[in-house]
């Protein structure tokens, strides 16, 4: 439940015998279960895709957020939250060169802008139900009050729809339905809106960081992917531009494709995810494509790399995500001095986190040092140095309170006047299942 929920990325039980490796069953294993007295283990069978389906939650960005139990009829299951961003201390560094006279994506700030005090950063509601032995249907509905310099990754419809006054949104965030059979086969198929397998986030952070605001993808696709009881996994999906390409003065809408490769070994003392994804046209990430008033000249490739690192109560993860082309300066340019340079965008994160229990409450602080380049159009600082803490209050209750420091680019770049800035935030954040007790 903290910021980057790196605790709950990462440490999943996958405890594998040796017996499992010499199995005849492809998609079975034998995992250990602790025993609370400190007793001898006991070894127990579970199919492997207990833990398949931790891997296709990182893989649509899902991994933070709270799971559902079918507990009605074991079919349907009922999870939620509420992300209350509150006590801002400070001002964000904003760049100069606004895109389109003043229409900036400011991805960066997060879902809790400099001008808002209190906001509901994000209020949700997940349903998951298995249809049958083959499919299942997840659903996540999505409230936030941010205010007006909110996250472009939710901004322009068709991503989301006005529920009232005060820049109020409620949309369906994600619903897609999946297709598998992962107790004979590691093949899936996913229709639906959902976030794309493009890098590595959590999902309504305090504070977007640079790589995710280059990165994150929701939109309607077609997926097809694999998940090996190894660990290996990777996926292909299609979608459409949210903007269309000009070209011979005709605007041409076009299908565009994220293809992604992982392996992922999820373990509670000693786990990592490696992975790489390219993606066909920078323009279908949302803060790219929904800053774009109406089309873009050229299309520009990306690609996107992460890793990420659990060893006892230590937590590790490097980001990094970049264009491989670069943009027309009639879309992006590369900052004030150069306007007649494309821009070539790229962005890295390292982040840090250290868990641990005192006075019974679960706690955990965190580093992070962030760069990018040639991103003043895209309305992103130069660096970043961010700490956070958090702590568990209360049985699904969390406070977390993070600083950023943010160094802008020069002013003639096209950089903020102030050159630095620091922004506190303080979050309170809830989360419950259908299977929740409030007395506990």
């Amino acid at each position: 439940m903290f910021k980057y929920h790196l605790a709950q990325k990462l440490r999943f039980v996958f405890a594998v015998s040796l017996l499992s490796l010499l199995s005849p069953i492809a998609f079975a294993g034998l995992k250990e279960k602790p025993i609370p007295d400190n007793s001898k283990p006991a070894v127990v069978i579970v199919p492997a895709h207990a833990y398949t389906t931790k891997i296709l939650d990182q893989m649509n960005q899902s991994f933070s957020l709270p799971k559902a139990h079918a507990d009605w009829f074991g079919h349907i299951g009922i999870s939620g939250g509420l992300n209350l961003d509150t006590l801002k201390a400070g001002e964000r560094t904003t760049t100069g060169n606004c895109y389109g006279g003043g229409v900036c994506a400011l991805g960066y700030q997060g879902e809790n802008a400099a001008t808002r005090y209190f906001s509901i950063n994000n209020a949700y509601l997940n349903i998951s139900t298995q249809v049958n032995r083959y499919l299942s249907v997840f659903n996540s509905l999505s409230y936030t009050d941010a205010a007006f310099n909110y996250s472009a990754a939710y901004l322009n419809l068709p991503d989301s729809a006005f529920a009232g006054n005060n820049n109020a949104r409620l949309n369906m965030e994600q619903t897609f339905m999946r297709l598998s059979y992962f107790e004979c086969l590691p093949f899936f198929i996913e229709l639906g809106k959902e976030f794309q397998d493009f890098s590595r986030y959590p999902l309504h952070p305090i504070t977007e960081s640079f790589t995710q605001v280059l990165s994150e993808t929701l939109r309607n696709s077609v997926k097809l992917g694999f998940v090996h009881h190894l660990g290996f996994n990777g996926s292909v999906s299609l979608f459409q531009n949210p903007t269309s390409k000009l070209a011979l003065n005709i605007q041409e809408n076009s299908l565009n494709y994220i293809a992604a490769l992982g392996f992922s070994r999820p373990d509670d003392q000693h786990g990592y995810e490696l992975g790489i994804a390219y993606i066909y046209n920078l323009f279908g990430v949302n803060n790219i494509g929904n800053i774009i008033p109406a089309f873009y000249h050229k299309r520009v490739g990306g690609i996107a790399a992460y890793a990420d690192l659990n060893t006892g109560p230590f937590t590790f993860n490097l980001r990094y995500t970049g264009s491989v082309q670069t943009f027309s300066p009639l879309d992006f340019t590369q900052n004030l001095l150069e306007p007649a340079t494309g821009a070539k965008p790229w962005a890295m994160g390292i982040e840090a986190g250290y868990n641990f229990i005192s006075g019974n409450k679960t706690q955990n602080i965190y580093v992070g040092y962030q760069k990018s380049r040639g991103t003043v159009s895209f309305n992103l600082p130069k660096a970043r140095l961010l700490a956070g803490y958090g702590i568990d209050v209360l049985k699904n209750v969390a406070i977390i309170s993070e600083w950023d420091h943010d160094i802008a680019y020069s002013q003639n770049e096209g950089g903020a006047r102030s050159g630095t800035s620091n922004l506190f935030n303080l979050r309170l954040a809830a989360e419950f299942t259908q299977s929740s007790h409030a007395r506990d």
